[in-house]
């Protein structure tokens, strides 16, 4: 077994030093171009959220010396609620409802509100911050 091991060990040490070079056939290059564009297709969940964000939000933070004092917050479970996601699939779909508040510039900021620590979501941009704020043309 010990001369095994090191036979193996001084052929994968001899690869990496080595360095060989990997050329993608071209079905992996089109697997990998087509991950990378899921992430930047529009989505009819992504439609809907951004319809949700801009109609309402779960709350404005009302904490002096914070940089997010006075604007405006959404929580997940407030997300999943005004979307009408059922309570057994949220675990499922925090993933795509982050990307899609991260693709629009929504960022988390962990506060202690009541006693308890929550995950709000905040964004800078003055559409999902007034009280008028309208989605792009391409949204409605």
């Amino acid at each position: 077994v010990k001369r095994d091991r090191d036979a193996l060990w001084s052929a994968a040490y001899k690869a990496y030093l080595d360095k060989p070079e990997h050329t993608f056939s071209s079905f992996e290059i089109r697997k990998l171009n087509e991950y990378m564009l899921s992430f930047t297709g529009d989505s009819p969940l992504e439609h809907e959220a951004l319809k949700f964000l801009a109609r309402t939000y779960s709350g404005t933070l009302e904490r002096e010396n914070h940089k997010c004092h006075g604007k405006r917050y959404w929580l997940m479970a407030d997300i999943f609620r005004g979307l009408s996601i059922d309570i057994k699939d949220e675990r499922v779909m925090v993933r795509p409802i982050s990307d899609i508040l991260k693709r629009r510039g929504f960022y988390k900021e962990r506060i202690k509100l009541k006693g308890r620590a929550m995950n709000m979501w905040f964004n800078d941009d003055k559409q999902f911050n007034t009280p008028t704020g309208n989605l792009s043309p391409n949204w409605d």
